[in-house]
C-alpha cells in the first residue's frame, strides 16, 4: 500500500512528487468521490397544488402544508475549500460538466444508485457566488457554490420528504469523477518548482487556508465530472448546506467515503476518466 500518513515535511513532499502519477491515477480509478458538507439556516419553500412557489402559509393562498412537493435549494459543494481528501475544487471546475450534462444530474439520498434512491426532480443546477461569511467562514471575499434546486416529492420517499419539511436534513455531498488533466499537486516547498507555483497561485484563495498551511500540500482540482447530489448524514466538505428548508442549522465536520491509498503494485498505469459503471450514460439508464 502507498501509505504516507507517517511522513512529514521534506520526506512527505518527496514521496508525493515521486508518486504523484500513481496517486492521481488512484483518485481517478475510484468509482466516485463523495465530497464534503455544511449546515445552514434553511427556509422552506412549498410548491402548492396550483404550482406556485410559496415561502410559507398566508391567508390568501393555499395552505402549503397540504402539498406533496417541496422546492429546496441546497449547496451540493463549495469551491476553494480543502476537504478531507486534501482536494481543493477551483472556481468553475464544474462549469463544463453542468453545461453538458445538467439534464442527467439527479438528487438522491446516500449516494445510492437506484431508482428507489431518487428523492425528487432537479429543477436546476447552478454555480452561485456566495460570501464566505454567509457560509459561516469568518474571512472576507467570496467562493463559488454548486447549488441544486429540486422539487422533493413526497411519493418518491416519504421519510426524506418529511425530514426536509422539518428542516432536519442539513448535509449534502456530490458524487464526481476526476478527469485527465484536471488534478495537480500544490506543495509549499521551493525545491519543487511546478508544485510551489500551484501553491503560490491558490493558497491565499482557500477558505481554510490555515489547515492547508499546516499540512503543507493540497490537490488542485481544475475540472471534474459532476454526477449527482445526495442528502447524507455526513459528507467531506463541510460547506454544503440546505439553503431552503425549515428550521436552523449549524456547521459540522464531515467524513469521506474512501481514505485508502493505492497499492503500489496495482495503481493504474494509464490515465482513465470515469472507467466505471457510473458514467453519465449509465446514470441516465438508472434514472
Amino acid at each position: 500500500m502507498l501509505k504516507y500518513d507517517h511522513l512529514k515535511g521534506k520526506e512527505l513532499f518527496k514521496f508525493l512528487v515521486e508518486n504523484k502519477k500513481a496517486l492521481i491515477n488512484h483518485k481517478k480509478s475510484l468509482p466516485v468521490k463523495w465530497a464534503d458538507n455544511f449546515s445552514h439556516s434553511p427556509v422552506i419553500k412549498f410548491k402548492t397544488k396550483s404550482g406556485a412557489i410559496k415561502d410559507g402559509i398566508s391567508t390568501d393562498t393555499e395552505d402549503p402544508t397540504d402539498t406533496s412537493v417541496l422546492r429546496v435549494e441546497v449547496i451540493a459543494n463549495t469551491c476553494l475549500w480543502m476537504d478531507s481528501q486534501s482536494d481543493v475544487l477551483l472556481i468553475d471546475s464544474a462549469k463544463r460538466s453542468i453545461q453538458n450534462n445538467k439534464s442527467l444530474m439527479v438528487h438522491i439520498h446516500d449516494h445510492k444508485y437506484s431508482v428507489e434512491a431518487k428523492i425528487g426532480e432537479v429543477v436546476n443546477v447552478e454555480l452561485r457566488m456566495m460570501n464566505w461569511r454567509d457560509l459561516g467562514v469568518a474571512i472576507p471575499g467570496q467562493t463559488q457554490c454548486i447549488v441544486f434546486i429540486t422539487d422533493v416529492m413526497e411519493d418518491y420517499n416519504t421519510k426524506v420528504f418529511n425530514q426536509y419539511k422539518a428542516g432536519k436534513i442539513q448535509q449534502h455531498s456530490i458524487g464526481l469523477c476526476y478527469l485527465s488533466g484536471g488534478i495537480e499537486l500544490a506543495i509549499n516547498d521551493p525545491d519543487y518548482e511546478k508544485e510551489i507555483d500551484f501553491w503560490n497561485k491558490y493558497i491565499d484563495q482557500i477558505g481554510n487556508k490555515d489547515e492547508a498551511i499546516a499540512q503543507g500540500y493540497f490537490w488542485v482540482v481544475s475540472e471534474f465530472k459532476l454526477l449527482e447530489n445526495s442528502c447524507v448524514l455526513f459528507g467531506a466538505n463541510i460547506l454544503t448546506p440546505t439553503l431552503s428548508t425549515g428550521g436552523k442549522g449549524h456547521s459540522s465536520n464531515g467524513t469521506h467515503k474512501d481514505g485508502d491509498e493505492p497499492d503500489e503494485d496495482d495503481s493504474p498505469e494509464e490515465d482513465t476518466d470515469c472507467q466505471t459503471p457510473l458514467e453519465m450514460s449509465a446514470l441516465l439508464n438508472i434514472f
